[in-house]
């Protein structure tokens, strides 16, 4: 457990791995307000809401949190080598290259390297919603790797040429990595919300932190890695 301040009034957050880029934002508000938070990194199954103050959430929770505050929205993203000459992808197109029957680049236009995927933990928000969205019905190729978080697969299409992989956007900015376009789908299609969740009706001093995360200095600093919540996407 990572302590980011140490003041007299103090609090817990659950801070699953997907939204790590969301860390800053937390210690601005942390400074902003003069509050000591203590973060608890989670995995994408984490729902002991009781257990801590407040809990970070990408995508709705299986088990609904009694109080949840919406944050913004991450997208989805497809990553590639720099390298790879394919720069958009169709849904059809993804679901061959998934499913393992593509095993090299060459049929879209990427050359004789072969395809290594690299996929999310199969039970986080980030497959289940591609999976839904995309895959449909298709299977997933036996040679998938796992990657235990976004910053493997990060570093997996930064080192192989023919590697692909899916990470919560918010993780690639700035980086040196390709992004195919995905066509064919609907705007909100990879699109999951950012939610800050508690047990309890939130008190001070944390209903205040939630403030300045939805209206204050935190609002600022995810609207530089996160969309702003519109509250008619699904």
């Amino acid at each position: 457990r990572e302590s980011l301040l140490d003041f007299d009034s103090s609090f817990t957050i659950a801070l699953p791995t997907d939204l790590l880029p969301a860390k800053p934002a937390l210690q601005a508000c942390a400074n902003a307000e003069n509050l000591g938070i203590f973060l608890t990194e989670t995995g994408p199954d984490f729902e002991d809401f009781a257990s801590v103050d407040l809990t970070l959430i990408l995508g709705e929770p299986r088990d609904p949190a009694p109080f949840a505050y919406p944050l913004g929205w991450e997208l989805i993203t497809l990553l590639t080598n720099p390298d790879n000459p394919v720069r958009g992808l169709g849904p059809e197109e993804m679901r061959l290259l998934f499913s393992g029957a593509l095993p090299t680049w060459e049929p879209l236009g990427g050359g004789s390297v072969p395809v290594s995927l690299w996929v999310p933990l199969e039970s986080g928000p980030v497959w289940l919603r591609f999976q839904v969205a995309v895959l449909g019905g298709a299977g997933l190729s036996p040679e998938a790797t796992l990657a235990p978080s976004p910053q493997a697969v990060i570093d997996a299409v930064q080192a192989d040429p023919g590697a692909v992989g899916l990470v919560p956007g918010a993780w690639v900015e700035g980086l040196p990595v390709g992004a195919p376009a995905l066509t064919g789908l609907s705007a909100d299609a990879l699109r999951l919300p950012v939610l800050v969740a508690a047990a309890a009706a939130p008190a001070e001093p944390v209903r205040r932190f939630i403030s300045c995360l939805q209206a204050g200095e935190g609002k600022t600093v995810l609207r530089e890695r996160y969309a702003g919540w519109d509250p008619a996407a699904p």
